[in-house]
């Protein structure tokens, strides 16, 4: 930890000492080159790091008190669920809105979302049941539900 906050402070007086240097010289020719080496000076410090890779894993000192964490499944698991009931909740709600403002009267949603390997949400389906009397042209429903969500949605009527 104390590496990332000598980094901090190393950024911080790079940034401080660039600014000076750029106020100090006066404008003209000199602007240009003084900028220049100012941000080469700067980016050098910002990738600093990156030479001491050999000696130490910056990072393993950073998140080390939270391997625990992240290490056991079942948080991984509870949390993956989670974002799938909220990604469910904000499908319905957009789905009731969209039938709603057509005038439809929706009987049920059916939405199949999952989690993958890499943590990426996938929607592999989703169906809308209307009340046949209510709505006669599911496709320009469909059509509107699919353009909101960005997915494709069957909807039937029944």
């Amino acid at each position: 930890m104390d590496i990332l906050k000598d980094w901090a402070l190393c950024l911080i007086a790079a940034a401080a000492a660039g600014t000076l240097a750029t106020v100090v010289v006066p404008r003209g020719t000199m602007d240009k080159t003084v900028r220049a080496v100012v941000g080469i000076f700067v980016v050098a410090v910002i990738c600093s790091p990156l030479a001491k890779l050999d000696e130490q894993d910056l990072f393993t000192d950073v998140f080390s008190e939270y391997e625990e964490v992240f290490s056991d499944n079942s948080y991984t698991q509870e949390m993956q669920n989670y974002m799938i009931d909220l990604m469910k909740e904000t499908v319905n709600s957009e789905i009731k809105e969209t039938a709603d403002e057509l005038g439809a009267e929706i009987k049920s949603i059916v939405s199949d979302i999952s989690v993958d390997d890499k943590n990426c949400m996938n929607i592999h389906k989703i169906n809308v049941v209307i009340n046949k009397t209510d709505f006669l042209d599911k496709e320009e429903l469909s059509d509107k539900i699919s353009e909101r969500l960005g997915v494709p949605v069957s909807v039937t009527a029944e």
